[in-house]
């Protein structure tokens, strides 16, 4: 089967899990299938306004620069001002249009499987259309839903809509009924678009992220180490996890952190304040696993709708317990007391709490992390792509 796969950033440009998790599926089906990914370039000049291909592990690359007022990557350091107009060019982008048609008619995949959009256009949904192919779709965020694709603009999450909203939405729906498919990796993201009139005639299913799983040693718990991956925003909830760690001075708790963004030089101050706190900066996957490896206790705490988080499923995979934020998909990975603990977010007390718990207690994670490694079973890589393979197989022709 020939497979294209759709997605705004592709490795090496990462600014979450999603590209991760793309990347991840994309060299796991290249075993089995033609993989083809149309993804975007950094690169503005006049020759990546055409795409240009690459080769990676056995994956076929298109990348070009959408044609717009700056890359996407630049986003967040962009003015105010100017971020309506991107937004509107992103929706209707006809250089991407014509783009992705040219790419499909000339490789003519049997199936398309498309992921995010923001920075790519949504105008990519009507080349696949207007061609006439199999298209599944992954919801990975509320892009679809909201020019805010976290729904948390102001550092509030979005629960009432503005006429501009509703309008964007009322565009969006009708895209949403050119998709044959729909994955969800939590069923809070599903019901979420589905309650707004989203994907009246799709195919809709719950599909959780899929990961590579790992036999480590047994975890030492003479110490607390706590690990934090992720941006460092306020979305994220770093801020309180910092207070929080403040507040607890026992010499028996670590912190590691790895990972970049806006609050950078916040946690740079507090590292160097406190011994116990380590940063890493954004880390290779090699040290990456190692830091799951030396860590025994992962904290997620953010305060906006998380999907289906890799950090929470790569942590019960190297069987971290993990304490989580109660929003989201989140609570649907935490099974409070058996693989890890959920306190509500932006609760520093609740957080405060729990961790008190576990250093009164600590031989209480070695029966967690037992469960946290049982569970992640659930979510192989191998068996997530046998499943897309028959999603696919089940739309073609």
């Amino acid at each position: 089967m020939k497979i294209c796969l759709i997605s705004s950033l592709y490795s090496p440009y990462i600014g979450g899990g999603t590209e991760v998790y793309v990347e991840n599926v994309a060299n796991e089906l290249a075993k089995n299938h033609e993989v083809m990914v149309t993804t975007s370039s950094p690169h503005s000049g006049v020759k990546s306004l055409k795409p240009f291909i690459e080769e990676k592990g056995g994956v076929k690359i298109y990348r070009f620069y959408p044609l717009n007022i700056y890359y996407v990557w630049h986003y967040r350091e962009k003015p105010m001002l100017i971020k309506p107009l991107w937004h509107l060019i992103d929706m209707w982008n006809p250089h991407v249009f014509y783009v992705c048609k040219k790419i499909l008619q000339e490789e003519k995949p049997d199936v398309v499987h498309s992921h995010c959009f923001g920075g790519l256009s949504t105008s990519a949904i009507y080349a696949i259309a207007s061609l006439g192919l199999p298209h599944v779709h992954t919801l990975h965020d509320y892009g679809l839903l909201c020019r805010w694709n976290d729904l948390i603009p102001a550092g509030k999450i979005v629960t009432e809509f503005n006429l501009v909203d509703k309008q964007y939405m009322k565009f969006m729906r009708s895209l949403s009924n050119c998709i044959d498919v729909v994955l969800a990796p939590s069923q809070f993201i599903l019901d979420i678009h589905r309650n707004h009139g989203y994907f009246s005639k799709s195919l809709c299913m719950k599909l959780p992220n899929g990961i590579e799983l790992n036999d480590v040693s047994e975890k030492s718990f003479d110490k607390i180490r706590l690990l934090y991956v992720g941006q460092l925003s306020y979305r994220k909830g770093i801020q309180a996890l910092l207070r929080v760690f403040k507040m607890l001075r026992s010499r028996a708790l670590e912190l590691h952190i790895a990972g970049r963004g806006p609050l950078l030089g916040l946690v740079k101050r507090y590292a160097e304040k406190d011994r116990r706190i380590n940063y890493y900066g954004f880390v290779p996957d090699q040290t990456l696993r190692e830091l799951y490896k030396t860590t025994n206790l992962t904290v997620v705490p953010s305060i906006w709708y998380e999907n289906c988080p890799l950090v929470i499923l790569e942590s019960l995979s190297y069987g971290n317990p993990v304490i989580g934020s109660r929003v989201g998909g989140i609570p649907e990975l935490i099974n409070n007391g058996y693989n890890g603990f959920l306190f509500d977010p932006g609760d520093v007390k609740g957080l405060c709490k729990i961790l008190e718990n576990i250093m009164e207690n600590p031989s209480e994670l070695k029966t967690l992390s037992e469960n946290a490694r049982k569970l992640s079973r659930r979510y192989s890589l191998g068996d997530h792509v046998k499943k897309l393979s028959r999603i696919y197989a089940s739309i073609v022709g």
